[in-house]
């Protein structure tokens, strides 16, 4: 209902992402990915031991139906993310049986949904991994996105011989499975400057609350000491891109915004203040842009404008 969106529409960085709809339960079974599945000599390989370490136990795999098992609760966050299956294995100290840590690997359908998963609950505070570019350590949590695989290695305490024990399990995952660098051309759609290291996200539905946000990206910029958060999805056709525009500026006006400007360099765009939070919205050829929920319309414009020029100029790619 109107009520639950004017929340969204308002607080997206305060809550987390909306998650589950119901449909999705209903809905056809998804149609699996067809790639062979890995042998189980090559799944015993992948999740060998590191130096120091044996495995406790074979290692679980779940399907999209029986991954409640493992991780209930959880199975409705990945589920519209395309989860394929779940495969985790138990890993403890030669030297001291307390020291244990346990990976957890979602095969998705997609990059995309790996990425949404990864994306979508990074954790605070956080630092680089040695594994990989999308590799971070937060206390006793490895975590990685890479191709269709979202990981998460998770330790019985924060200590340095389970982080090394961690990553190097992470790099031998990782080794076998190709990436490719379709989302990494989405990333760049981003204007470089001002942007916040490591705040890319992609929500594939719902955005903001919204229905006709599926697919997009957002990202945090930092101007003048404000943080602004810009957001592009693409859509069919620039006819379909000025309807999405519409809908969701009716929507804002439906949910008591005010019309407060048009920025002159950005054709059509459209500046709204939401309750003292400003929205900017435009089309770009078949990209919707704009900038969600910023407390300084100077920063919100500016931000805009680059991401305009951007996206203008991948439209002639």
């Amino acid at each position: 209902g109107m009520g639950l969106l004017w929340i969204w529409v308002l607080h997206p960085a305060r809550r987390s992402p909306p998650i589950a709809l119901p449909e999705y339960r209903l809905a056809a079974t998804p149609i699996r990915d067809a790639t062979p599945k890995p042998a189980a000599e090559d799944i015993e390989r992948v999740f060998s031991a590191p130096p120091g370490f044996k495995v406790a136990g074979p290692v679980e795999s779940f399907t999209p139906d029986s991954a409640y098992e493992k991780i209930d609760g959880k199975v409705e966050f990945y589920l519209p993310m395309g989860l394929n299956s779940l495969e985790c294995r138990r890993f403890v100290s030669e030297s001291n049986a307390e020291d244990t840590f346990e990976a957890f690997v979602y095969r998705m359908e997609t990059d995309a949904g790996a990425f949404s998963a990864f994306s979508l609950q990074r954790r605070d505070p956080r630092r680089a991994a040695s594994v990989s570019q999308h590799s971070y350590i937060s206390e006793n949590t490895l975590v990685l996105w890479h191709g269709n695989l979202y990981v998460e290695l998770i330790a019985s305490r924060t200590a340095g011989h389970l982080t090394d024990a961690m990553e190097s399990v992470a790099r031998t995952l990782i080794a076998g499975v190709a990436a490719s660098d379709s989302l990494l051309v989405e990333f760049a759609r981003f204007p470089a400057a001002d942007l916040v290291p490591d705040t890319i996200t992609l929500t594939l539905q719902n955005a903001f609350g919204f229905d006709g946000f599926s697919h997009t990206f957002s990202a945090q910029y930092s101007v003048s000491n404000s943080l602004v958060q810009a957001f592009f999805l693409a859509v069919d056709s620039p006819a379909e891109a000025f309807r999405v525009m519409a809908d969701y500026a009716s929507v804002l006006i439906d949910n008591g915004a005010v019309f407060d400007r048009s920025p002159p360099d950005i054709p059509g765009a459209r500046v709204y203040n939401v309750f003292g939070t400003y929205e900017v919205i435009f089309a770009a050829g078949r990209f919707v842009g704009g900038v969600h929920e910023a407390d300084d319309p100077d920063a919100a414009v500016h931000v805009a404008q680059s991401l305009y020029d951007n996206l203008r100029k991948a439209e002639h790619e």
